[in-house]
């Protein structure tokens, strides 16, 4: 079973935003990032972290129910990830900025980047660097014409 973890991607000056306007959430004193409580969905521990870098990851805690490479794994993934996409652009909206109803700072979840991958149960064969790196639109599409193949 292929299990899906981390996903990256980068918002101009999201950190600042976010420490300057929300001061409930705390940098970390040694490498100033800033986490946002993680919540489940879908029984998904779903984390993000706003790098001082502007980079955001998105760690999909999945040891006990992880993410199957078929239909009802990538749709149930990729709707918790739309809830973090959405959640990140009100942390922006409560900063008081002015975001139009049509365009929002954070991108589109397809085009956040996957930066590992498990294959099996919490398996210790982790595939992480820039060979494996996919954007997860790109990761749907073949995991649906996998499933689309018929079994010999």
């Amino acid at each position: 079973m292929v299990t899906m973890h981390r996903f990256r991607f980068k918002v101009d000056n999201i950190w600042t935003v976010i420490s300057n306007n929300h001061p409930d959430l705390t940098p970390n004193e040694v490498s100033k990032d800033v986490s946002l409580e993680p919540i489940v969905i879908h029984d998904l521990t779903v984390k993000a972290i706003i790098h001082h870098t502007d980079t955001v990851s998105v760690i999909v805690g999945c040891s006990s129910n992880p993410v199957a490479a078929d239909i009802k794994g990538l749709v149930r993934l990729s709707n918790a990830l739309i809830r973090v996409e959405e959640r990140l652009s009100r942390y922006i909206q409560c900063a008081h900025l002015s975001l139009s109803s049509t365009s929002s700072p954070i991108p589109d979840h397809d085009s956040w980047i996957f930066t590992m991958w498990h294959f099996g149960y919490d398996s210790p064969n982790e595939y992480v660097g820039k060979e494996f790196e996919v954007a997860w639109e790109s990761a749907i599409l073949a995991a649906v014409e996998m499933c689309a193949q018929p079994t010999a």
